[in-house]
């Protein structure tokens, strides 16, 4: 009986963390206002509650293993864990080595306002491992913790399901009111996005729990009891629903790779006929499933347009260069300048060649020949400050006497242009919904970050939020805050150093590798499910970063693989 109280913790981070929803008024202080300019509070609804829930629950696996301790009943000696607890022991002291060192000490701690994934956060999934390794003995311990997992599987999705047929929870008076304090209005607490979403944030994140859910469905169904492969069923159902529903390419990959890794351990497990030929079928339902969904929504479409656009600038034409120096501004576009000049007041145009272009002013607008139709100024009335106007990117220039500045929308004044470094992915740049652009501007990043990182979601004080050049022709304008890699590869690589990542890959493969070896576990068939969810979450982690919400899930899953060595045979 004490040792199923002891598996709540785990069951809460599997079944409650990911539906927690509520509203916190969130004052900035002078850190976070680097990231969010001219806002002093946030209404957080969606992450903060998660992040609080997460920290609770590893302060009380902490304090249950102390108890466990003071009467000796913990286990550190045993041979075929001390390795990983090594390993471990690396990735924590590089966690807690970036946070002394971090420059945004607060952040590194707490984490980013609307993420809060900071340091307490990943000392408590490190926790849920070494509370594993301590409370998880018998075979009942993982079908009570994949049972559990798999009826909140069958809540999140009829909850999606209920989205997708147009009924959305966060549009409901009476749920509003009930994330809401009575101090914030409900209004705040709406959530409108246009793909999938329920209780997760993001569409992405949806994704990849979808797709680990659906391999663990998958895999109880094959390799468990009647009674759990009842309810795997119903959650396998609903989970492929989710993932075509939240149209994250990220998520389909991690499905693909853990279908198949499904139907290879199936194989090697020496299978009947019958078996495989059970897995052929189910594959394919779920292939004329998510199709012919998928065709409903123009999902593959999207894709190949996605495909299409790249190499091509956002607004339709690609910014080169912008430079400023004393009383003159220039763009350089693709295949011509514009160059705008201040003297005694008295403002010019040019080209390339340094030629005038012909404008025409109507009142404070200011239009241009070809091939600069599509630029507008505006003279605001009443001050020498000039809008730019091309698509989506709108900027300032105050003009003086003799010199420009450039501003932009929050007043900052920037008075050069650094040229930013990138890796890679030249041309690129939106391949993948702009992963591309992300990713070439986060790798050089790595090279400060070999041994420490800069703290626990401090990526995006580091990332070079002044690449104007590169925003604008990837995003269409350069106020968008790049807060997230959309790969937690190269998160944990900037938040707590390479060495972190190559001891985090050291340790995923040593459970891989092991879980080969110990084919007469016990718990053998709730191995062959871990590793399929486990490699599933990987591989959609090449495209998505880590969020609280979802991240808990896998860590709780590597706990319970790394647990299962230490039940014998």
């Amino acid at each position: 009986m004490i040792r199923k109280i002891e598996l709540v913790p785990l069951l809460a981070l599997l079944m409650l963390v990911p539906f927690i929803v509520f509203s916190k008024v969130i004052q900035l202080n002078a850190e976070f206002q680097e990231v969010y300019l001219n806002v002093s509070i946030l209404v957080d609804t969606m992450t903060y509650y998660k992040s609080v829930m997460t920290i609770f629950l590893g302060f009380v696996m902490l304090m249950i293993l102390a108890f466990r301790w003071m009467w000796k009943d913990v286990d550190f000696q045993n041979g075929r864990i001390r390795n990983y607890l090594f390993v471990l022991v690396g990735m924590l002291l590089c966690i807690l080595v970036s946070q002394a060192v971090s420059s945004h000490s607060e952040t590194a701690l707490w984490g980013l306002a609307r993420r809060y994934e900071g340091t307490l956060v990943w000392l408590s999934y490190f926790l849920s491992i070494v509370y594993a390794l301590q409370v998880i003995k018998e075979r009942e311990d993982y079908r009570t913790l994949i049972v559990g997992y798999l009826l909140s599987l069958i809540l999140m999705g009829v909850l999606g399901l209920l989205e997708l047929m147009g009924w959305r929870l966060f549009e409901q008076e009476w749920f509003l009111k009930l994330i809401t304090p009575d101090d914030i209005s409900i209004a705040y607490a709406k959530q409108k996005w246009v793909f999938l979403t329920v209780t997760l944030f993001n569409s992405n994140y949806m994704g990849s729990y979808a797709a680990m859910g659906l391999i663990a469905s998958l895999g109880s169904i094959l390799w468990l009891d009647r009674r759990t492969r009842a309810i795997a069923s119903f959650s396998g159902v609903l989970m492929l629903i989710c993932l075509v529903g939240s149209r994250s390419s990220a998520g389909f990959v991690g499905a693909v790779v853990g279908v198949a890794l499904v139907v290879m351990l199936h194989v090697m497990e020496r299978a009947s006929r019958k078996q495989v030929g059970l897995v052929a079928v189910i594959l394919g339902i779920l292939f004329v499933a998510v199709v012919s969904m998928s065709n409903g929504s123009n999902m593959f479409a999207d894709e190949l347009n996605q495909l299409s656009r790249v190499g091509t600038s956002a607004i339709g034409v690609e910014y080169n260069d912008i430079w400023i120096k004393e009383n003159r501004f220039g763009i350089k576009f693709d295949k011509h300048s514009f160059i705008v000049e201040v003297s005694n007041w008295n403002v010019e145009y040019y080209n390339e060649n340094n030629e005038v272009i012909l404008s025409k002013r109507n009142g404070n607008f200011v239009c241009f020949e070809s091939p600069y139709q599509d630029v507008q100024l505006e003279f605001v009335e009443g001050s020498y400050l000039v809008e730019y106007t091309h698509g989506e990117f709108e900027f300032y220039l105050n003009i003086n006497s003799d010199n420009i500045q450039f501003i932009d929308q929050y007043g900052r004044n920037f008075e050069s242009f650094d040229e930013v470094s990138t890796f890679g992915f030249e041309g690129y740049e939106r391949l993948m919904s702009n992963r591309g652009y992300i990713w070439s501007r986060s790798l050089p990043l790595l090279k400060d970050r070999l041994l420490i990182g800069s703290g626990a979601d401090a990526y995006v004080y580091h990332f070079p939020q002044n690449d104007i050049v590169g925003k604008v022709n990837t995003f269409g304008n350069f106020e968008m805050i790049v807060d997230k890699p959309h790969n937690q590869y190269i998160q944990m690589a900037v938040n707590f150093g390479m060495l972190f990542v190559i001891l985090f890959v050291t340790y995923i493969g040593m459970l891989f590798m092991n879980s080969l070896k110990d084919i007469n576990s016990r718990v053998r068939r709730y191995q062959l499910i871990l590793v399929a969810v486990i490699a599933t979450y990987l591989t959609s982690a090449v495209f998505n970063d880590s969020h609280v919400g979802v991240a808990q899930v896998f860590w709780v899953m590597v706990a319970m693989l790394s647990a299962s060595f230490t039940i014998g045979e």
